[in-house]
């Protein structure tokens, strides 16, 4: 016989939970007499497979003999309860929930003197963690019909609940991290948080990248974690975590998707196909999916410098690579003067990321994954290029610009996990892994008619090995512990004759612990590194590096109010593209070369964050302070000829003060908009490098913000909007920005499986700024703008297909560790 409970049911269920919080608010209206003899017990109702919260559990505690109800309660959507006694007697504490096995707690008569600390009230006794067992129930289909609880707070991070509706108007991972307050999604869909690219991102607890995440079923999702600043079990190098928790698969269980994107017009293809299949029976399971990018745009590159006399100047610490004298000089002198490049090309970007993966599970406690990809990509932007002299109106430099960019990714892991007592018990993860990198990037600059000739050709590679063995405590009391240690070897290197060629070794260990005391939650932890390098310029250890971390959130009564203070120190390592010294030349007046002497550069955060929820619905205020030491900048000077050469240097220091409100508001239960907003000010100060090419001190002021929408109207129909705006990169010597972004989606449900909707991005905005910076120093402006050229109103066609069958199954997770995408010009 089928169980169905319909909305009437759910509503008996709500009053029948408000009747008892009820029974519990009238045992709190007490007489100073009975505060004076009273009990109050407090505790957090778990799942035992999975740790998390059990919301709505019944408490209620009994007399000795078990047969008298004396005070009763309900949790709250985070498993907490606080349950006020009139009197201080011996008794029995009930907590069940449907699904769970009842569990039965004995209270003495004494039991405050163990908890008891305020003398004003009621002494207090707080019974930690208590977890249920789940019991499997059989019974036909069961369908229940609710609403999902949206966040809830821990002292490292933030978990957000997708409902139905939102899940709706999505069908990637992706789609899904637009609807998260603090996550950005830009165009080319690359994730941030809080602003900031150097993220990881997290499947099931295992590193992943925003590729992966693009080849997820939306409605595979269960919650998403946000980290701002993630514990020192975390590498070094992140500023934020993103974690995806995925639905528990099944036993035997075959499902998949295919997500189809179909341009409406060849002049602008701006598509992210997808598709995954999952097999799993027993104890092993197979999977593969696929995700690819095709961006196909025409693009307009223009960029405009003024000088103001002489400015010539050239930094201490010299160029790599760079002389000073050259063809392609046309400034001469340098008298005042406004020069202009603009490039019209067409961008054919193209990306197709391969999964493969294997779980097994050979006896209970031991699980096994074998994970591997191929990815493929190029990003070539071909077309006209001149030099103009808006000072005099002369043409002195045309050539036609041609791409040829070849990229392959390879990577493969191994990841063993020992949890002889189940999720909750001591647990042992190693894991093992594998990533080269093969390129080919060129452009070529040539006019036939002036003999003008520019190859800017380079073979870069990288190769990576990365292991790393963690512990983790139990999490079965107030105490929590961790500790792991980590390796990397990495080599990079440009194949070209006078080539380039840099190895690091970086070892690593961290240890973490966690205390949980009633309302109280607090995290620290501490992580060191040593880095051994060998390149041109140096070779040896670098020394040990220290970054610690603390977290403490405080959850006022009533669990609708909680106050967050976070503290961490990480740091960002020069990668390939910023250390290859091998000049690029843009046009004949802009160079650009990396640095093989470039240092890590140093970051810290710091945040206080006051949050409240409202039904199904919250808000929250942060306060924060970010410091980023010798950081690493794009930065350059004017030379004798007039030539714009910039090079990545450890640059100065730059400091962001900010507060940042954000939210996420329910409108009925079929609607919602998740706003934010961001104001800071940036103080950049250059070190004696940066001051000698004339690079001053400066103080700016910037905002960033987003608004996304989504609801659901009868008949299967969702429509959504996202709007965005980044802010500006307040650099030391450069000021990035991009133009605000928006999207307007409709899609309609045929049944459970298929989804067909239509998307336009940016109507009627013909053009789009994707990367902008200025530059305004004594003797010198510059101000550059790559925007996309698109039809008034763009549109593009999606088509999702989606099944599933089986008997729940547990995944296994795997490890993942992505190179670096090469900087290349176009969006």
């Amino acid at each position: 016989m089928k169980t169905r409970i319909n909305t009437i049911s759910a509503i008996l269920i709500i009053n029948a939970a408000l009747l008892i919080t009820g029974f519990n608010n009238s045992n709190a209206q007490r007489s100073d007499d009975a505060q004076q003899s009273g009990l109050l017990l407090t505790g957090i109702v778990t799942d035992s497979d999975n740790a998390e919260p059990v919301a709505l559990a019944h408490v209620a505690f009994f007399d000795a003999s078990a047969n008298e109800l004396l005070a009763g309660t309900v949790t709250d959507f985070d498993g907490h309860f606080s349950l006020m006694l009139r009197h201080r007697v011996a008794g029995r504490l009930r907590i069940s929930y449907i699904g769970y096995e009842t569990r039965y707690l004995a209270i003495a008569v004494d039991v405050a003197s163990d908890g008891g600390r305020n003398p004003e009230t009621a002494p207090y006794y707080d019974l930690g963690r208590i977890h249920l067992t789940p019991v499997t129930l059989m019974h036909d289909d069961v369908v229940v019909y609710g609403e999902q609880v949206r966040s809830r707070t821990d002292a490292d991070r933030i978990s957000w609940f997708p409902h139905e509706a939102m899940l709706a108007a999505a069908n990637t991972g992706t789609d899904v991290l637009r609807f998260i307050p603090g996550i950005q999604v830009d165009i080319m869909q690359q994730v941030s948080l809080d602003g900031s690219h150097q993220i990881i991102i997290m499947v099931d607890g295992v590193e992943r990248d925003r590729h992966y995440v693009s080849q997820l079923r939306a409605d595979r999702i269960e919650r998403i974690e946000v980290m701002p600043a993630p514990p020192a079990a975390y590498s070094a190098y992140a500023t934020g975590v993103i974690n995806i928790v995925q639905k528990q698969r099944r036993n035997r269980d075959l499902s998949g998707h295919v997500h189809i994107e179909l341009p409406a017009s060849s002049n602008e293809m701006y598509l992210f196909p997808s598709y995954s299949v999952h097999f799993g029976a027993g104890r092993v399971g197979f999977f593969t999916s696929y995700s690819g990018e095709l961006s196909y745009f025409d693009i307009q590159d223009v960029h405009t410098r003024t000088y103001n006399g002489n400015t010539g100047t050239i930094p201490g610490d010299g160029f790599n690579g760079y002389s000073g004298e050259g063809s392609g000089s046309f400034i001469g002198n340098i008298q005042s003067q406004t020069w202009q490049t603009v490039q019209n090309v067409r961008q054919q970007n193209w990306s197709h990321r391969f999964n493969f993966g294997i779980d097994f599970q050979p006896a209970d406690g031991h699980s096994m994954n074998l994970f591997a990809w191929v990815h493929p990509w190029s990003r070539e932007h071909s077309g006209d290029a001149e030099l103009r002299n808006l000072t005099s109106d002369g043409i002195p430099w045309s050539a036609l610009k041609s791409d040829d960019d070849q990229n392959t990714g390879r990577f493969a892991a191994v990841t063993y996990r020992f949890s002889p007592e189940g999720k909750n018990g001591h647990q042992i993860t190693a894991d093992l892994s594998y990533y080269a990198l093969s390129a080919k990037n060129s452009t070529v600059y040539r006019n036939d008619e002036s003999g003008y000739y520019q190859a800017n050709i380079k073979k870069p590679g990288q190769q990576t090995l990365h292991g790393r063995l963690d512990y983790e405590g139990p999490d079965s009391g107030p105490v929590t512990i961790g500790s792991g240690i980590s390796f990397r070897d990495q080599l990079f290197e440009d194949r070209l004759p006078a080539g380039f060629r840099h190895s690091d070794q970086t070892a690593a260990a961290y240890t973490t612990i966690g205390v949980r005391n009633g309302f109280l939650d607090v995290q620290a932890g501490l992580r060191t590194e040593r880095v051994w390098q060998s390149s041109h310029s140096m070779n040896g250890p670098q020394g040990w590096m220290w970054f610690p971390n603390a977290a403490a959130s405080y959850r006022f009564p009533g669990a609708t109010r909680t106050l967050r203070l976070a503290y961490r120190r990480s740091v960002q390592y020069p990668h390939l593209y910023q250390m290859n010294p091998v000049v690029h030349v843009y046009d004949p007046l802009y160079l650009v070369a990396g640095n093989t002497s470039l240092r890590p550069e140093i970051r810290s955060t710091v945040h206080l964050e006051y949050s409240r929820s409202h039904g199904n619905s919250m808000a929250a205020l942060r306060l924060y302070r970010d410091r980023r030491d010798q950081a690493i900048q794009e930065t350059g000077f004017i030379d004798e000829s007039g030539r714009f050469v910039a090079q990545m240097r450890n640059a100065g220091d730059l400091h962001r003060y900010g507060v940042q409100i954000s939210g996420m508001v329910s409108i009925g239960t079929a609607s919602g908009i998740q706003p934010m907003l961001n104001v800071y000010k940036n103080v950049a100060r250059p070190n004696e490098n940066a001051e000698i090419q004339g690079i001053p001190g400066r103080t700016a002021t910037g905002w960033s913000g987003g608004l996304t929408a989504y609801t659901t109207i009868p008949g299967g129909i969702t429509a959504s909007a996202i709007i965005q705006q980044a802010g500006r990169d307040h650099g030391l010597q450069r000021s990035r920005y991009s133009g605000t972004l928006y999207f307007v989606s409709v899609e309609k449900a045929f049944g459970s499986s298929l989804k067909a909707g239509i998307t336009s991005a940016l109507p009627f905005a013909r053009t789009f700024v994707y990367d902008g910076f200025e530059i305004d120093q004594p003797g010198y402006r510059s101000r550059s703008e790559g925007s996309i050229m698109m039809s008034a109103v763009p549109v593009w066609l999606k088509l999702n297909y989606s099944f599933s069958s089986g008997i729940r199954r547990q995944v296994i997770a795997r490890s993942d560790d992505p190179g670096y995408v090469v900087p290349r010009k176009g969006f």
